[in-house]
Formats: structure tokens, sequence, C-alpha cells
């Protein structure tokens, strides 16, 4: 009796897990065009996952053409687009693959509100008197 409860219990779970699973696509889709400011981490990462296989298809690539070009080894990108989980160093290369490495130029630069304020901070600084 008690094995037929952890198969049941075992089953149940497979069960939640593939409905979970099917509930995050159809999630995906809806946060394709929200702000990132709006998602978890881990739903910013599936819509990036996402992007990237939309683009793939795009290009007419497959993912082993991706994993080729992108040097990775054979399990990471497939992995990738499933989970959105991959190292940074990854991540550029997958980047780099897909031809869209200039799109992370602009991460955390320096915006142009920071960069007067720092403007401002010298000026300041060099206008006080010196005793």
């Amino acid at each position: 009796m008690k094995n037929d409860s952890i198969s049941l219990l075992e089953k149940l779970n497979q069960h939640k897990e593939t409905l979970d699973k099917n509930k995050s696509i159809e999630e995906i889709s809806l946060n394709q065009e929200k702000s990132f400011v709006l998602l978890s981490n881990e739903e910013v990462a599936l819509v990036l996952a996402h992007r990237a296989k939309t683009l793939r298809i795009q290009l007419n690539k497959k993912q082993t053409d991706i994993t080729k070009v992108s040097d990775l080894t054979k399990d990471i990108y497939p992995k990738f687009e499933q989970s959105g989980k991959v190292t940074l160093i990854n991540f550029i290369k997958i980047m780099r693959g897909l031809g869209r490495l200039g799109d992370l130029e602009n991460i955390l630069k320096r915006t142009l509100e920071q960069t007067v304020d720092i403007y401002k901070d010298k000026n300041t600084l060099s206008k006080k008197r010196v005793r």
C-alpha cells in the first residue's frame, strides 16, 4: 500500500510540474511586452530565453548552429531556451552567436543624469575655498 501511495504521489507531482511548465509557457507569452521592472528574476530570464529562441527561429538556425557558433557545449543552449538559466559568460557567447552582442553595450552604462551629477560634483568641489 505504501508503494502505491508513493507512486501516486510521484504521479501527482509530475502532473503538477507539467501543469506548472505549461502555465509558465503561457505566462511567458503574456509577459513578453511587460517591463522587466514588473517581472521576477525568473520571469526576466524566461523572457530573454524566449526572445533568443524567437530570434534563432527567425534567423532560420537550429539550436546546434547557435551552439557551434557560440562555442558552447551541446546541452547549454537548449537548456537556456527551456529554463532561461545560463552563466553570464555563456549568455554573452549566446548573444554573440545570435549576432546581437551589441545589444549588451548599454547595460549598466552611466545614465545622462548620472553623468550630469558627476559633472556638477566636480564643479562644486573645484569652487570650494581652500584654507
